[in-house]
C-alpha cells in the first residue's frame, strides 16, 4: 500500500504579478492566506500569510535576505524552512512547495 498522500497544486498567481508586486499573496477557497516570495537566488518560497505567534500577517512584513520579519512583534521566520530565527523560540511558520508552469505560480499542499 502506497502511503504517499498525493499533494493538490493550486495556482496564486503569474510571474509577472510577482515581479510587479515584490511578492504574491493569495487567498484560498479554505480561507487559507499564503505569501510568496522571491528569493536572493531568483527562486520561490511560500509561507502562510500568518505568524504561529499571534497572528500577524507575514506578508506584510520586511523581507531581510531569506527572512521575513512579523510586522506586529518582530518575529523573523526563513522563508524557506519556516523556522523562527529567534533564538528562544519554537515557532515555526507553515511552509510550501512552490512551483512554475507556463508564467503560472502554484503551491503544493
Amino acid at each position: 500500500m502506497n502511503s504517499q498522500v498525493k499533494k493538490e497544486r493550486v495556482a496564486i498567481g503569474t510571474i509577472r504579478q510577482l515581479e510587479e508586486k515584490g511578492k504574491l499573496i493569495a487567498r484560498l477557497e479554505d480561507g487559507l492566506e499564503v505569501a510568496v516570495f522571491k528569493k536572493s537566488d531568483h527562486s520561490l518560497a511560500a509561507v502562510e500569510n500568518y505568524c504561529p505567534h499571534k497572528g500577524g500577517p507575514l506578508a506584510l512584513g520586511k523581507l531581510r535576505g531569506e527572512t521575513v520579519v512579523c510586522p506586529w512583534h518582530g518575529f523573523r521566520f526563513d522563508i524557506s524552512s519556516g523556522t523562527c530565527a529567534d533564538t528562544q523560540s519554537i515557532l515555526k511558520a507553515r511552509t510550501f512547495s512552490v512551483l512554475v508552469s507556463e508564467e503560472t505560480v502554484y503551491i503544493e499542499r
